[in-house]
């Protein structure tokens, strides 16, 4: 698959809290310095530390970007499957929307968008652990647009990870299984 250089991306992550969401969209942001000129991270949560709604806005650009909310969003990366009617509506038309497979029982209404559950989730819990969900699907949403490329992301992690060797392993390989499931759903 050849990558495709963008001028802009736009992502909404959402889910609840404790699920990684705000980290998830903070990776991809900070990762992005080396490839965007203007960058933009907007989290939103409850009041709740977990289990409340979580939600983080990431505009990627080349030119100036008028506001970091979105209405609507060409991606929306959805770890919680029961929120997947009301995100449905905030993708733009065109767009796709990567939804955790686990406990999904919607089905999508639109037909000008591309809707696609992923079971990130057990992916993780086989690995180790459903914390890591967040990278793997983060890893899905960076093979399908390729909005930044992935050695940014894994130059992310590292940083991230410093010192702590387990969780540059766990954190590295997480991704690049979304990376490996991403590549099964490109075709």
């Amino acid at each position: 698959m050849t990558a495709t250089v963008t001028s802009k991306a736009e992502l909404i992550v959402a889910g609840f809290g404790g699920q990684g969401v705000l980290f998830a969209g903070q990776m991809l942001a900070q990762a992005a310095t080396g490839r965007y000129k203007y960058i933009s991270y907007m989290p939103s949560y409850g009041t709740e530390k977990r289990g409340g709604h979580s939600e983080c806005t990431v505009v990627l650009s080349d030119e100036e970007i008028a506001s970091p909310v979105l209405d609507q969003s060409e991606s929306v990366l959805l770890l919680d499957s029961g929120q997947a009617s009301t995100y449905e509506e905030r993708v733009r038309p065109g767009g796709t929307l990567i939804v955790e497979k686990s406990g999904l029982t919607y089905q999508p209404q639109r037909t000008d968008i591309r809707f696609l559950p992923v079971s990130g989730l057990e992916i993780a819990v086989r690995a180790g652990g459903a914390m890591i969900n967040n990278l793997i699907m983060l890893g899905v949403y960076t093979q399908l647009t390729q909005a930044v490329a992935a050695d940014l992301i894994v130059d992310e992690i590292k940083k991230q990870a410093g010192d702590r060797a387990a969780v540059l392993t766990r954190n590295t390989e997480a991704f690049a299984r979304g990376l490996e499931l991403g590549k099964t759903l490109a075709n």
